[in-house]
């Protein structure tokens, strides 16, 4: 329905993102940055967090992207969704420490991007991290190729339905 409507899926998703994000998430956030800002320990360069949140909203833009555009292919959005939260949620570091894990998959979870998103967003709260550093270097990397990838999954994966007829 969304796509049959003279309005362009981009804006869809956008739209679909904020709305979401703004119920679920934008409360708790705000309460928990106003109790770690009122601890006096977080000190970030007001340029690293803005860098670092751009980076964050990329990230995140294609990593939907790219969950919608394998939907498209597969047909099967749940599989697609808890494939993709399982190794964000268990493998990034945001429930527990990467160092826990056994041998082989600590040097394996490097290679998803939600892990440096979340090493850097530590580090520039807590350290002061600066925008030059390695780490930054490879999480605008990993946000812009993520970007990227998750543009052409989508892009693949609506062309595919639009063939088939499914969107007009």
């Amino acid at each position: 329905y969304a796509y049959s409507r003279p309005i362009p899926p981009v804006l869809v998703l956008v739209r679909d993102w904020v709305a979401v994000y703004t119920q679920y998430n934008a409360y708790i956030v705000l309460v928990y940055a106003a109790a770690l800002l009122s601890s006096g320990r977080v000190a970030p360069d007001p340029l690293s967090l803005t860098a670092f949140l751009l980076l964050w909203i990329a990230m995140n833009v294609g990593l939907n992207l790219f969950e919608n555009g394998l939907v498209y292919h597969v047909k099967k959005g749940e599989p697609i969704s808890m494939a993709v939260r399982f190794l964000e949620y268990v493998f990034s570091g945001q429930y527990f420490p990467l160092t826990i894990l056994p041998e082989p998959l600590k040097n394996a979870v490097w290679l998803l991007p939600y892990s440096w998103a979340y090493l850097v967003w530590r580090k520039v709260l807590f350290e002061g991290l600066g925008v030059l550093s390695f780490e930054f270097l490879v999480l605008t990397i990993a946000s812009v190729a993520t970007l990227l990838v998750g543009l052409a999954v989508y892009r693949s994966g609506y062309n595919k339905i639009y063939r088939e007829g499914l969107v007009l």
